[in-house]
């Protein structure tokens, strides 16, 4: 008969903090393996691809990616919502965990918070650089004083977005780093 009363034992040997430091700690040890730089050039040649059609959308156009006058946000919307999506579902389970107190929860919390991390980036990469059309006029999605006494038009929507993603990625940054912080004291311990 099974005893519901006490946790069962996970593992059939004993491992000591100081062996799963070592093993979790490995690959900063050691040189990449073969696969991990093939998969390296695959993400180069992908980035490539990417920085290459944003900088055709500059020189050709946004027409280029699908605006038109009756179709003013095109695919860039569909991606943006996405990403804060993929961003969301991230704060959504760091949360959850965080509110049950679960103790097993830090590495999955991590990886979740740097997803949103990543997404609210890549969310904001598609408001700022690619549906904005000339990249040199972004500073002005940000208010600041300046000599010229411009001011940003508040009732663009870019901008609200600017407002929305600057202070998520803010708040989702300084949690990450504060799950880090025992990490990183365990890396310089060793």
């Amino acid at each position: 008969m099974i005893d519901y009363t006490k946790e069962p034992q996970l593992f059939t040997r004993t491992v000591s903090p100081a062996d799963i430091d070592t093993a979790i700690a490995a690959p900063l040890d050691q040189f990449p393996a073969r696969r991990w730089w093939i998969a390296f050039a695959v993400a180069l040649l992908l980035l490539a691809y990417g920085l290459f059609a944003v900088t055709m959308i500059q020189l050709k156009g946004l027409g280029l990616a699908g605006f038109n006058k009756p179709v003013m946000w095109a695919f860039d919307i569909t991606n943006f919502v996405f990403w804060i999506g993929i961003g969301h579902a991230g704060t959504l389970i760091s949360a959850i965990l965080f509110l049950l107190r679960q103790r097993w929860r830090n590495a999955i919390a991590r990886f979740a918070e740097a997803m949103t991390i990543f997404a609210v980036l890549c969310a904001g990469m598609f408001v700022t650089v690619v549906h904005l059309g000339r990249v040199w006029l972004g500073g002005y999605l940000l208010p600041y004083p300046n000599d010229h006494r411009i001011w940003i038009n508040f009732l663009s929507p870019l901008v609200w977005d600017v407002f929305a993603v600057s202070p998520y990625f803010t708040v989702s940054f300084v949690f990450w780093y504060l799950g880090l912080i025992p990490d990183f004291a365990t890396l310089r311990d060793r």
